[in-house]
């Protein structure tokens, strides 16, 4: 507790003092030392301690933690491996596929991305979240008609949304129909 306090106020030296100094090799530890690292600027330290607290628990903050150290890294296939790996025992698990899909994307792999965006409705059609960035995806594929029903479908779900009204009205500018995209993009 006092290491997270001393983090808290930002002097994290003394955090990662006070906790190394009360050693317990417990995948929380691990977790705090990795986070007290990447926050240090010590990312060869902060992966090696976030190494171990995923192989000592599994779990999802644990993952969600090494996949972002290792993509600041410069790592981006070990974060594409941990996240595809996740999966294949937990097929379900929306949240994962959701990240996994937007590194994807982010690495310029955009049918891959499709994929695993289209898995995600699968499971859960009513995913504005996926059904925005699927929208975007199919409008750069210029796959424009799929494009533009799971934009309106993202606008019918969450209207008060600004990303996905802006979605749908670049698809509509994009079709032709600025003046009906205007309404969207105000």
């Amino acid at each position: 507790l006092k290491s997270r306090a001393l983090f808290a106020q930002g002097d994290i030296a003394a955090a990662i003092k006070t906790l190394e100094k009360n050693w317990k090799k417990s995948h929380e530890t691990f977790f705090y030392l990795a986070n007290y690292y990447a926050r240090s600027k010590d990312l060869s330290t902060a992966i090696m301690y976030g190494e171990k607290s995923l192989q000592k628990h599994e779990n999802i903050s644990a993952l969600k933690l090494l996949v972002r150290l290792y993509w600041q890294n410069n790592q981006q296939e070990k974060s594409l491996a941990l996240l595809s790996n996740w999966l294949i025992n937990n097929e379900y698990d929306n949240s994962i596929r959701k990240v996994y899909a937007n590194l994807l994307s982010q690495l310029n792999q955009v049918d891959n991305s499709i994929i695993q965006y289209n898995i995600v409705l699968k499971n859960k059609p009513d995913d504005v979240f996926s059904l925005n960035n699927l929208a975007l995806l199919l409008l750069d594929k210029k796959d424009n008609k799929p494009a533009l029903e799971l934009a309106q479908k993202a606008v019918e779900l969450a209207p008060l949304d600004a990303i996905v009204n802006d979605t749908l009205g670049w698809i509509l500018v994009s079709q032709g129909k600025a003046s009906e995209g205007l309404i969207y993009l105000r």
